[in-house]
């Protein structure tokens, strides 16, 4: 689902620049002593955006400001891994 801010078939530099660097930084953080990195939740002021990290990249979903990501966090990362399988 593309975020409120992107133009239909548009791809933002989020997807392809921004994402990645915050995820190699959040993963070599949680790579120090936290166990790792299971997701990113980013709240932006028009949308929150899940990032998952996946072999070979990642996936953002949106969700409305209201939403709580985390809720679905665990249902999503089961469809992906069920998807990648």
């Amino acid at each position: 689902m593309d975020a409120p801010c992107q133009k239909a078939g548009q791809q933002l530099p989020a997807s392809r620049l921004v994402n990645p660097t915050l995820l190699t930084l959040a993963t070599q953080r949680g790579d120090l002593d936290c166990g790792g990195l299971r997701h990113l939740i980013i709240g932006y002021g028009y949308f929150n955006a899940y990032v998952l990290p996946i072999p070979g990249g990642h996936v953002c979903v949106s969700f409305e400001v209201d939403s709580d990501p985390v809720a679905s966090s665990d249902a999503i990362r089961q469809a992906i891994e069920r998807h990648l399988a």
